[in-house]
């Protein structure tokens, strides 16, 4: 499919209109409640296409570039689709670029096809966890070691797992059902993305993995930048409905015979939710319009700044949304505290605002003048 900005917004007109029509507030309260992976939703979602959005088209995608996921992203923030969106859509789209692996596209064509789980098992999800998270090397004897949080983990057909090979990464594309896979499931923050801990005893020992050294780090570095690009895209979406939630609610709510959006401490958090959501809006956007055009070292310092702004900015404004609803806000009805439990886990992942902001730093401080 030719890349055109016309394109583009039919795309994410075309989802946003599906999710409206389909995805409704019932039937997301439905799987928000029973929690985990919803395997038809999952599979509708394959059939229409969704996860080959940005999968080159010899290999059978539509062929749109990563940034174009981006409106996407925002759209499913905004209605806080399920699943496993960021596995399913990033990780097929970045290994099959250029790559021409029959085996490897036989694996992953099962996730576009059909939406079979594809997990991600990288170590590298966060800095501040390191030593908890742990560990994986690829030897002689197949992959070792333990990743302690993985989404997806326990329903995965597939693990793409992010090891080190002496100084560099190498990365394998692992069946779950391979002996030398061992998952436990672990709880999670946000009921619809379940956590699992991956262990590795000799997994992979008989296969080749499908990069080392430069091609692996060069891959490793573009899963990560894409992955906080996209997660920020989906805070902002976060954003935007509970704004739009909020400012709808403070209009209709009653109190001592006005509604309490005409009261001044109500409208100064309204004006600020609304700036840090235009703000990150702005900010997804740029990323997005620049990272064609960037260096590796250019797409990594703009996904950890545009990540490090939502992790903080979304949070702020579901707490703003919470404290303008008040108690019902936590009640099972009203899906605002849904919304809170994914930014709180989405805040985390590839690194929160406080772990960021230091690698941010020390980036810039090493860079030659």
């Amino acid at each position: 499919m030719a890349d055109h900005p016309d394109n583009r917004d039919a795309l994410t007109s075309a989802i946003s209109e599906y999710l409206t029509r389909s995805f409704d507030s019932d039937r997301r309260l439905a799987l928000l409640d029973k929690g985990g992976l919803d395997v038809q939703f999952q599979a509708e979602l394959a059939e229409l296409g969704w996860f080959g959005l940005a999968v080159p088209e010899r290999h059978d995608g539509l062929g749109f570039p990563l940034c174009a996921l981006g409106p996407v992203f925002t759209t499913f923030g905004r209605h806080l689709v399920p699943g496993p969106m960021l596995e399913s859509l990033l990780l097929p789209a970045v290994l099959l670029n250029g790559s021409d692996h029959a085996a490897l596209t036989a694996r992953l064509q099962r996730t576009v096809a059909e939406g079979a789980v594809l997990a991600l098992a990288d170590p590298g999800i966060t800095d501040d966890w390191l030593s908890d998270v742990g560990g994986i090397t690829l030897t002689d004897d197949g992959l070792q070691g333990t990743v302690a949080v993985a989404r997806f983990a326990a329903q995965a057909h597939s693990f793409v797992v992010i090891a080190r090979h002496g100084d560099d990464h190498a990365v394998c594309v692992v069946d779950a059902a391979d002996p030398g896979v061992v998952v436990e499931e672990i709880d999670s923050a946000d009921p619809t993305a379940p956590y699992g801990r991956v262990a590795f005893h000799g997994a992979h020992r008989d296969t080749a993995p499908l990069a080392v050294g430069t091609e692996a780090n060069t891959l490793v570095s573009d899963i990560r930048s894409w992955a906080r690009l996209l997660i920020a895209c989906e805070l902002t979406g976060i954003a935007e409905r509970l704004l739009d939630r909020s400012v709808e609610y403070v209009q209709q709510r009653q109190q001592f015979g006005a509604a309490i959006g005409t009261f001044q401490a109500v409208k100064h958090t309204v004006a600020n939710m609304y700036e840090r959501t235009s703000s990150l809006r702005n900010l997804c956007n740029a990323a997005m319009a620049d990272a064609p055009a960037s260096t590796e070292h250019d797409l990594a310092h703009t996904a950890a700044v545009a990540k490090a702004y939502a992790a903080d900015a979304a949070l702020r404004v579901c707490e703003d949304a919470l404290q303008m609803h008040g108690g019902i806000g936590f009640t099972t009805e009203v899906e605002l505290h849904w919304y809170y439990k994914r930014a709180l886990a989405l805040r985390a992942w590839y690194g929160d605002e406080i772990e960021l902001h230091r690698a941010i730093g020390a980036t810039t401080l090493a860079a030659p003048e």
